[in-house]
């Protein structure tokens, strides 16, 4: 038995090393857990900037409209996985009495069980991973020590992947802000110095992210979104 999760490990490892985004990440964790363990859903729920909850990953439409109602209600067992950092188990969400709005609707969209694991590396907190049953009663105790397993390992994919992801956004958004600088540099024959602080400050003045604007002012070469900001720097 041992063996067989080592090498079921090892082939989620192989699979999950081969994705590029965070996207195909979730997709194979999702699809791997569904595949091994008795569910017949699955998706996750990952942890966004100041506690925002995102649904992805779903394996159907049913698992999306149980999540937007868990976080529209912030009730339910994956926002209370994410929430408590612990394993959320049970075998009829229709009479689970934690969930006294959500556990009803969840049935009514023929969900009847669910197992959700916490997906976290260290202190940084990821969110959650959830897998669905139709009928009651539909997760083992072995299903409940595989899920724990597997989460460590589907944590550690993601947050390599989430790393990755990052680091090419950044280099992407400095790339982008570097060639609006380059053109309000020539055009206006100020320093970079300069050039950036134009940019910042109608940023900051008309509630654009620096990223948006720079990419607006190199695909339109709309210099007038930052004549008054040049202006003001002469």
């Amino acid at each position: 038995m041992a063996r067989d999760r080592d090498e079921m490990l090892a082939e989620f490892a192989a699979r999950a090393s081969a994705a590029r985004t965070v996207d195909d990440t979730v997709e194979e964790i999702v699809g791997f857990g569904v595949g091994h363990l008795s569910a017949d859903y699955g998706g996750m729920t990952l942890w966004r900037q100041r506690g925002r909850l995102e649904s992805a990953g779903a394996t159907d439409l049913i698992v999306e409209q149980a999540d937007k109602l868990q976080h529209t209600l912030r009730e339910g067992p994956c926002v209370q996985a994410v929430e408590e950092l612990r394993h959320i188990v049970s075998p009829d969400v229709e009479r689970d009495s934690r969930w006294p709005v959500w556990g009803p609707q969840a049935a009514d969209l023929g969900l009847r069980s669910i197992l959700s694991v916490e997906l976290t590396t260290g202190p940084r907190r990821l969110g959650a991973l959830n897998f669905y049953g139709a009928t009651r009663y539909n997760f083992t105790e072995a299903d409940i020590e595989l899920a724990h397993l597997f989460s460590a390992h589907a944590a550690a994919a993601l947050e390599a992947t989430l790393t990755a992801e990052g680091l090419r956004t950044a280099v992407d958004t400095r790339t982008m802000i570097g060639q609006a600088q380059g053109i309000l540099m020539e055009r206006y024959s100020i320093s970079a110095k300069q050039a950036f602080s134009v940019l910042l400050r109608y940023s900051q003045d008309n509630n654009i992210k620096l990223y948006d604007l720079a990419r607006r002012l190199i695909d339109s070469d709309d210099l007038d979104i930052a004549a008054n900001g040049v202006a003001a720097e002469g």
